[in-house]
């Protein structure tokens, strides 16, 4: 089915195309998206050598005043010299990439897409392939280690999950295909150490890890499930943070809608896997917390910064034609805002759109994946608490299992000798009831009577009173029974 924008509303995807200041942004896509436009729109990095001084100066005019004069001139002199040779580095990358867009004269979408990789996202793209070529990875290496890819590769287990946060009744959705996409690498337990593997940072992302969350509803690949076959190397990855869609720049306005629906579908997906990391089993401020993701879209020379979030979630009760509840799921709103513009034609553009993929790449570094790893190391702590409660109610169940079994052996016991004591019963006739019940009151009167004179002889004994002696009162049972014979 053909993306359009009237379809993903109905599947809870919206997106705006006017550029949003990034203080406007908190209200409707949370102070992490803010804090994300911020960071992607500081281009302080472009100033020139004298605002660097003069930055500062503002920074650190207040700070360090005890310290010796020299000390704070070194570090001044340290961080002007850093600040300006990364501006060199920036502005010198921003200058090739400028030439190489004004050299673009054909109409084919991959010029484009090669422009951002051999430009933009060259760097990133080495460090991944670096990392794939390691034989005995450090754990510094593989939480500095990256998926940066694309060439058709199909989202199908995200888009499932997408799926499942709205409403059945809703026309489903195309599967995403970004032409560019980076992620994570999911990790094989077998290719690294044992004290690799139980890292702060590594752990999270272990193949046998994810399989596990998986199961519990933790949904990390957005390509295919984990469970069932093996996946091949290539579809190893986990949790898509950024995506890129592009288009040459002769095309009709049909298709740039088009490309910005595609956009707004992969963020989504990318979303709702992170939706099922936070969905439960973590802390509250973890859900808080869910961070956003990062969109391109180039048509042509004309380039969007995106930002897209999850906008709000709760449970809903879908009922069928009889009015009866048939499923209860959390339905959540995505949105995907458009934070900046520009024509890769022109210089400052081309620079700022530099900044920002260098900003993205440390955002990416330094907060999402510490998140991401925070979260998944949350599930594991509380499957291994899971996994200690079943083992002690097992253990419980085993011993009452004992008991359950020890009672049966009782019962049956006690059932065994009430059928002996059945059998042992005698039925009797009327006269012989009678003359048995006779018998045994005369023995208990005769017992009675031996009673009463062994209590006369111990009072005599004692010297007590002897009318306690002569005066006989005899016993109802007695008297009952001797009326009973006259």
């Amino acid at each position: 089915m053909a993306l359009e924008r009237e379809i993903l509303a109905g599947n809870g995807i919206t997106f705006s195309r006017q550029v949003m200041e990034p203080w406007r942004m908190e209200e409707t896509m949370g102070c992490h998206a803010r804090k994300l436009a911020e960071r992607l729109l500081d281009f302080h990095r472009f100033a020139p050598q004298e605002t660097v001084e003069r930055l500062w100066e503002e920074q650190h005019r207040s700070r360090h005043l005890q310290r010796h004069a020299n000390d704070k001139r070194r570090d001044a002199a340290q961080f002007k010299k850093r600040a300006g040779r990364e501006s060199e580095n920036l502005q010198a990358k921003a200058i090739r990439a400028l030439e190489a867009a004004k050299n673009i004269q054909m109409p084919i979408e991959s010029r484009w897409i090669e422009l951002v990789k051999n430009t933009l996202f060259s760097e990133v793209i080495h460090q991944a392939r670096e990392s794939e070529g390691v034989n005995a990875p450090t754990a510094a290496d593989l939480t500095r280690s990256l998926r940066v890819e694309g060439d058709g590769l199909v989202w199908t287990a995200s888009q499932k999950v997408l799926a499942e946060t709205t409403r059945s009744t809703r026309p489903r959705l195309q599967r995403p295909k970004p032409d560019l996409f980076i992620s994570f690498p999911i990790i094989e337990d077998s290719t690294v150490r044992e004290r690799v593997r139980n890292a702060c940072g590594v752990k999270g992302f272990l193949m046998s890890h994810l399989e596990l969350l998986e199961e519990r509803g933790v949904v990390s690949n957005p390509l295919k499930f984990l469970r069932g076959k093996p996946l091949e190397l290539k579809h190893r990855l986990c949790f898509p943070c950024f995506i890129l869609e592009a288009k040459h720049h002769n095309v009709n306005e049909s298709e740039i809608m088009k490309m910005y629906c595609q956009a707004a579908n992969g963020a989504a997906n990318a979303l709702a896997l992170l939706h099922t990391l936070t969905a439960k089993g973590i802390p509250s401020s973890s859900i808080e917390d869910i961070r956003p993701v990062v969109a391109f879209t180039l048509l042509g020379y004309q380039t969007r910064v995106w930002i897209a979030a999850i906008q709000s979630r709760k449970r809903v009760r879908e009922r069928n034609c009889r009015n009866q509840i048939h499923r209860e799921f959390t339905e959540v709103k995505y949105h995907m805002q458009c934070i900046w513009k520009g024509d890769l034609r022109q210089y400052e553009p081309m620079a700022e759109l530099v900044c920002i993929t260098e900003s993205l790449k440390n955002w990416i570094f330094r907060d999402f994946r510490p998140w991401v790893s925070r979260c998944l190391n949350s599930h594991h702590c509380e499957h291994s608490s899971d996994s200690e409660s079943s083992e002690e109610a097992e253990d419980v169940w085993e011993e009452e299992e004992e008991e359950e079994e020890v009672g049966t052996d009782i019962d049956r016991d006690s059932e065994d000798e009430q059928e002996w004591d059945e059998e042992y019963y005698v039925t009797l006739s009327d006269e012989e009831e009678e003359e048995s019940e006779e018998y045994s009151d005369d023995e208990d009167l005769s017992e009675y009577e031996r009673d009463l004179d062994r209590a006369d002889s111990l009072l005599q004994e004692l010297q007590l009173n002897d009318s306690a002696t002569k005066k006989r009162v005899p016993h109802r049972f007695i008297q009952s029974h001797r009326e009973r014979d006259f």
